[in-house]
């Protein structure tokens, strides 16, 4: 199975095996970062459970955007934290981390790189998904373009 994350405060997330739809999607609410070891911990501790209910073997993340392009520091600083929780929890879990750009999956998936969020929330209607948010709406795209589902092509 396919873990695939858009890493915020509120995390979408879809999970569905290779070449098929998701098979379940949400969003994680994660707690507000008044320390900055308490997101990282609970979503290292909610990737355990969804890892081994799901029999993950594989993860993807929407890739941060540089700090450049966020509309602030924190929440710059709070994407490339969790990516980094995501990657240790990877190597400590022996599943391997994928990362690819909204731009790229946008593009496979929906035909247009810069699609905006209300057109990737469309796509997901169109493929029979209800997604909870914007967040599970990337995230269902991003299962998408690593599944190969919906796409044009696969991402292997």
């Amino acid at each position: 199975m396919i873990l695939a994350l858009d890493l915020a405060t509120h995390t979408g997330w879809a999970v569905g095996p290779r070449g098929r739809r998701a098979a379940a999607s949400g969003v994680l609410k994660l707690p507000a970062p008044v320390s900055w070891g308490a997101p990282m911990c609970a979503l290292i501790d909610w990737a355990a459970d969804t890892c081994t209910v799901f029999d993950v073997a594989e993860i993807w993340l929407e890739a941060a955007m540089p700090a450049s392009r966020q509309v602030n520091d924190r929440s710059a600083r709070l994407a490339f934290y969790l990516a980094g929780a995501m990657h240790t929890f990877g190597y400590r879990r022996d599943v391997p981390i994928r990362e690819a750009h909204a731009a790229t999956v946008r593009a496979r998936v929906v035909g247009n790189g810069r699609a905006k969020k209300d057109d990737v929330a469309a796509w997901c209607r169109a493929q029979g998904y209800a997604p909870a948010d914007h967040n599970a709406a990337d995230a269902l795209a991003l299962h998408g373009f690593a599944a190969g589902f919906g796409c044009a092509r696969s991402a292997a």
